[in-house]
């Protein structure tokens, strides 16, 4: 990988991790490539990790799974194509949401999109409160 392809401060990095950008894992419990951040986006290294003298013991990346968000839901629009290649297990877990246990299942049954409830743009795709409340009386 050449200075040109990859983002910011990453020479010293790719002095001892040369072809990270061809490792795949998991983060989070997804799937991971480092390519697509590098060389697309053009993050630099340290978008994402501390340098090896700051780092806690163990520590790889400097975030959880939600430091991913402010980049990751930033497209204009909200369209499951998009929001599947994430998040396609959403029809087989609930979540925790003001109400209680939230299935996505029974709302794409009944014809809703993603975009009904999830606006992108804000770095958060959560839906306020008054999102739901818009369908489902307060309980």
């Amino acid at each position: 990988m050449d200075a040109s392809s990859r983002g910011g401060t990453s020479d010293q990095c790719l002095t001892c991790h040369s072809g990270i950008e061809r490792q795949n894992g998991t983060f989070a419990g997804r799937a991971f490539a480092h390519g697509p951040h590098l060389m697309n986006a053009r993050l630099a290294c340290t978008q994402c990790h501390r340098p090896h003298a700051e780092r806690a013991p163990g520590e790889v990346v400097k975030f959880g799974s939600a430091g991913c968000v402010p980049c990751h839901h930033q497209q204009a629009e909200v369209n499951a194509a998009f929001c599947m290649k994430c998040h396609g297990d959403v029809t087989q877990r609930t979540i925790k949401s003001y109400r209680g246990e939230f299935a996505h299942s029974s709302h794409l049954e009944q014809g809703l999109e993603c975009g009904t409830c999830h606006k992108a743009g804000t770095g958060d795709p959560r839906p306020a409160k008054a999102t739901c409340q818009q369908c489902h009386a307060e309980e």
